[in-house]
């Protein structure tokens, strides 16, 4: 019978033992799971931040296409009435040529 208890005084110390193990197991796992869920919020922020920031890249470079297409049209306007401009100077020139020729031959 003494045997029997002191056998069974071991074995509750064995569990005793292994529950304690299991706890601080359990603890430490619930502290790794809190780094762990603030790394991910961490993570999480800072996708949510890269993310609006390109869609904020993306409507700045569509506002930055749409102003060089419209400074290309401009562009391409002003120079075909320099063109113009120019073949009116020199027309008028031909012509203020032809006139003085014409009034020297007479």
């Amino acid at each position: 019978m003494k045997s029997e208890l002191q056998n069974s005084k071991q074995c509750e110390q064995e569990l005793r033992v292994q529950i304690d193990n299991k706890i601080s197991s359990e603890r430490a796992a619930r502290t790794e799971l809190a780094q762990l869920q603030g790394l991910n919020d961490d993570l999480s922020s800072r996708v949510q931040g890269l993310v609006a920031a390109r869609q904020n890249d993306k409507q700045n470079l569509a506002v930055m296409e749409k102003r060089l297409a419209d400074e290309r049209r401009i562009r391409l306007n002003c120079e075909a009435l320099l063109a113009n401009e120019r073949k009116n100077k020199r027309q008028q020139e031909e012509s203020a040529l032809q006139a003085m020729a014409s009034a020297m031959n007479k």
